[in-house]
């Protein structure tokens, strides 16, 4: 049963090509640049009229434009036609390529909506592809940019379009939740199209879970909103939901009355998409009402459509297979040429040793005929040449790796939680946050979900890369655990994460893999002013009238452990108006230095925050963070180190 959306994008060009430019804001983005503007605009009427090979020069001309006038934003406009003309002629794999450049360009013009556009545009075709769990990737990351950059216009279509993509999925509880998040942004906005859209799927959804009654109130809801336009794909997908509504109910007169409407007005519109499963159900409400030549003619006029988009099916699935086999075959030639790659520099390597060592014997030899000094000489002087051939390569090794990991920190910094974000929820707040190395072990992750904002701060098993790929396997799992399973109470919201850390690291059970972490996760509710905690072996501060309290904690990780059966518990306790908590993990207490060069230690760190409690947020984290660096000296940190304090 297909969805508002997937229907009107297989319906119309000119439709689809509008929501492209509405996610890549092309004229927000492009310079007031006459001759640019002008172009992006044939470019346009050249896709919508189906004019491919103008709107391929039009296209090249743009880009012509960008290179001369060094535009990223109107280069990036101009790889996000290249990917839309692609896409309309089914290359998949070239509209792939062009959308993948248009981000990449974005990026170096700082353009946010830029970027989330060109992720959406790859999500619709991984989408049109039946790929739906890599479309819903592609969709997140737009959804992360908007939210983060509070787009509240872009969220609505895309809230439809991740709605969608969870009803073909058959989550239908995930797929609600985002429906109607589509539905309050069409409101918002007085988008009658888009509250139309909502309710649409929002009544598919109740016709998947066979209730007809909740359905057909839907559809009615939306048939309201497109009233206000002219026929077209809203009226006739809305009239035959309601009669497909019907026939589960075995009312066979309305059944047939809607499915009737819908092909009255496809003949009149000339949209023909849906005539096939409208004769298809016309015929089997005229037998249901033993109305056998009826059900005989529209079952010829449904045999009869079937065979002729049969062929444009079967081109659809072949283009399809194409696509993953170039997929698959793109991947084998990579994994060949590193193959390759490898063999070479193994064999240039035993070829230098080889010549290295021939040279060295012949020296030696005529080093011994000429004279023991002039001997001497030379071999330091080829030895001084290996040690320093030797220090470049592991020169460019090192930078070859620090680029990686460098890389990896740019990941795992988005996915921490950023500091407007928490200066959007938190009254008053400091986050002191060293790691070890360029990645961290360690991470503060914040979210606020139904008036309840939660804050963790958590410690991974180890550090460097190891810790930095449990953390965001970690800030994964707590966020699916809030946002799409609903779990809110913070004890069960560990025992969740636990279960999830056992099942991904320790699937076939044995200690094996004792991988996880340990955290403190805070419910806070500003409006009560009460929390809520849980802790896994980490416990955090809270200092009130001058007095330092310890929270209470489980002594057990969340992941594999002796204890792993036990639940975690939850307490609770009322917020007052100068409160100081203080979230820590175990890595500045653990700091080796000092005179004697021993651990900081858990005692003198509370003595240390009573000190500066009376300060201003910032102020404590600079003073704290000298008197880390005081006590280090010269050695070596030991470990990740994060504190977030927040001032009630």
């Amino acid at each position: 049963m297909a969805s508002f959306f997937y229907i009107y994008r297989n319906l119309f060009t000119t439709a689809w090509i509008i929501l492209f430019c509405f996610f890549c804001d092309i004229s927000a983005n492009a310079q007031k640049d006459k001759q640019a503007e002008a172009l992006s605009d044939r470019a346009s009427m050249y896709l919508d009229n189906s004019n491919f090979s103008q709107a391929e020069l039009v296209i090249d001309s743009l880009m012509t434009y960008a290179n001369e006038h060094n535009d990223n934003n109107v280069l990036a406009n101009a790889y996000n036609f290249k990917g839309a003309l692609n896409r309309e002629l089914s290359r998949s794999k070239e509209a792939i390529y062009f959308y993948t450049r248009s981000i990449e360009t974005y990026e170096k013009a700082k353009n946010q909506v830029g970027i989330a556009g060109g992720y959406v545009n790859i999500g619709a075709i991984y989408a049109g592809l039946d790929e739906f769990k890599i479309a819903l990737s592609y969709y997140f990351k737009a959804h992360k940019i908007y939210t983060t950059n509070n787009y509240e216009s872009k969220l609505g279509i895309l809230s439809n379009n991740i709605g969608t993509i969870y009803q073909k999925l058959k989550q239908i509880p995930s797929s609600n939740v985002y429906l109607r998040r589509a539905f309050e942004a069409g409101r918002a906005k007085g988008d009658s199209m888009l509250m139309a859209m909502a309710t649409h799927n929002l009544g598919v959804n109740y016709l998947v879970t066979q209730t007809p009654d909740s359905a057909i109130s839907y559809f009615n809801k939306s048939l309201g909103y497109v009233s206000r336009y002219d026929e077209g794909p809203g009226h006739i997908f809305n009239y035959e939901q309601l009669g497909a509504a019907y026939l589960l109910k075995k009312d066979y007169g309305k059944a047939g009355d809607n499915f009737n409407r819908a092909m009255q007005i496809s003949e009149r519109t000339g949209i023909t998409s849906s005539k096939m499963e409208l004769s298809r159900q016309l015929s089997e409400v005229a037998e249901n009402k033993s109305n056998y030549k009826e059900a005989l003619k529209f079952l010829k006029d449904y045999l009869l459509l079937k065979d002729s988009t049969s062929i444009e099916k079967l081109r659809s699935e072949v283009l399809k297979t194409e696509f993953e086999n170039e997929l698959k075959q793109q991947k084998k030639l990579q994994q060949q040429e590193q193959k390759n790659r490898d063999a070479i520099s193994k064999a240039k390597i035993e070829a230098q040793n080889k010549v290295i060592m021939a040279v060295v014997v012949a020296l030696i030899v005529v080093l011994f005929l000429v004279a023991f000094v002039f001997k001497e000489y030379r071999q330091k002087k080829k030895a001084n040449d290996i040690i320093s051939k030797q220090k470049e390569l592991v020169e460019q090794k090192n930078t070859e790796i620090l680029s990686s990991i460098s890389y990896a920190k740019r990941i795992q910094s988005a996915l921490l939680t950023s500091d407007l974000y928490l200066k959007k929820h938190l009254p008053d707040f400091f986050v002191l946050y060293k790691p070890k190395d360029i990645v961290s072990g360690d991470f503060y992750w914040g979210l606020e979900n139904k008036g309840v904002f939660y804050l963790v701060v958590a410690d991974c098993t180890g550090h460097g890369v190891p810790g930095a790929f449990m953390s965001l396997l970690n800030i994964s799992i707590l966020n699916e655990i809030i946002i799409e399973r609903n779990i809110s109470e913070p004890d069960k919201i560990l025992n969740e994460a636990r279960k999830d850390i056992i099942r991904s690291l320790n699937p076939e059970g044995g200690d094996e893999s004792k991988d996880g972490m340990d955290c403190i996760l805070c419910a806070f509710d500003f409006k009560t002013n009460k929390v809520k905690y849980a802790c896994a072996n980490n416990s955090f501060y809270l200092v009130r009238n001058g007095e330092i309290i310890v929270s209470e904690t489980n002594k057990m990780p969340v992941g594999k452990s002796h204890d792993d059966t036990i639940p975690f518990t939850k307490h609770e306790f009322n917020l007052q108006k100068g409160d100081t908590l203080y979230l820590i993990t175990d890595g500045y207490a653990d700091q080796f230095g000092g005179p004697k060069g021993k651990k900081f230690k858990y005692k003198q760190l509370q003595e240390e925050i009573l000190k500066v409690s009376a300060l201003k947020t910032m102020d404590q984290k600079e003073k704290l963070n000298n008197v880390f660096e005081s006590w280090k000296g010269g050695l070596e940190q030991v470990d990740d180190v994060c504190i977030v304090g927040l001032r009630i």
